[in-house]
């Protein structure tokens, strides 16, 4: 009877175990820790993505992180999760365009500017699915000189 309820016990925690950790959103480790894209890729299951995801303003702030999501996650969700565990606080994330980051607000000649493996977005960050790989990245930039107004 004892040995039942022993089994039991450790059946129960095993399947407790496995929906805590099926269920979450999971940051793969802080950036640096990766050795290669392909080592992230390896070690996850092809139904998640590794983005690695950056949001930066200068000199003034700078967080990033790779990250691993459900496949269907917008690029605006994995700029939410970073905000969320870095305690950022990002707006505009739900409309697909970034109108701040903590204090730092579109004003004037200065905006959030999305960019995909280096290249500005044509799209927002609420209609972009990251791929296996991607680097995607907030960028306060003066978007005048950016596309030369």
């Amino acid at each position: 009877m004892k040995n039942i309820r022993k089994i039991s016990f450790i059946l129960v925690c095993c399947l407790v175990f496995s929906i805590l950790t099926s269920c979450s959103l999971v940051v793969v480790k802080p950036l640096g820790e990766i050795e290669t894209k392909e080592d992230i890729h390896s070690a996850y299951a092809d139904n998640s993505l590794a983005v690695l995801v950056s949001i930066t303003s200068g000199e003034e702030f700078e967080i990033s992180s790779y990250y691993i999501l459900p496949v269907k996650a917008d690029a605006g969700e994995y700029f939410r999760q970073l905000c969320n565990r870095n305690d950022v606080i990002i707006k505009g994330v739900d409309e697909g365009f970034i109108t701040s980051v903590n204090s730092i607000k579109n004003d004037g000649d200065y905006a959030w500017m999305f960019y995909i493996n280096g290249e500005i977005s044509d799209v927002g960050v609420a209609d972009y699915i990251p791929q296996a790989g991607d680097i995607i990245e907030l960028k306060y930039l003066n978007w005048v000189e950016l596309y030369n107004m």
